[in-house]
């Protein structure tokens, strides 16, 4: 069995976060046909760009042997 060895201190962690999104979409294409209000079928192009940014830091004091 190994040896314990003490060890005390503190840990502080922080994190920052933000996160950017956007969309845009384009009906190509609607059909005639409607059913209820709406057209049979839609053919749709969608572009988007997503932008994270994450950062962690830890910080540890200790004292110990």
């Amino acid at each position: 069995m190994p040896p314990e060895i003490p060890v005390q201190g503190n840990v502080e962690m922080t994190t920052e976060l933000f996160d950017l999104q956007a969309a845009l979409s384009y009906d190509v294409y609607r059909s005639a046909k409607l059913v209820g209000k709406k057209p049979e079928l839609t053919l749709e192009a969608t572009a988007g760009a997503r932008y994270t940014y994450l950062r962690s830091r830890v910080e540890f004091v200790g004292t110990g042997p």
